[in-house]
């Protein structure tokens, strides 16, 4: 499992994912542009956002990525404990 960013118990640190954007960025390739908030009480209120450059290849890589860990996510239980 990668390093993931945790709190002081350990847990790891999320941000709700609030809204996306993408582009095509003249002569570098792609753009992806993520909305988020702090904790899941502030969704609908300011949200901040982080912007990414990639190469078509590394779009088309994460594309794929989210496309499987969201078939992974969906083939689990409902009620199933995670370790």
């Amino acid at each position: 499992m990668p390093n993931w960013d945790d709190d002081e118990h350990g847990l790891i640190i999320l941000k709700p994912l609030v809204g996306w954007e993408s582009a095509v960025l003249a002569g570098m390739g792609c753009g992806l542009r993520l909305q988020f908030v702090h904790h899941p009480d502030d969704i609908g209120k300011s949200s901040e956002s982080i912007q990414f450059g990639m190469m078509p290849q590394q779009a088309r890589e994460l594309a794929q990525a989210l496309i499987e860990l969201a078939e992974r996510a969906e083939a689990v239980p409902p009620g199933t404990a995670l370790s």
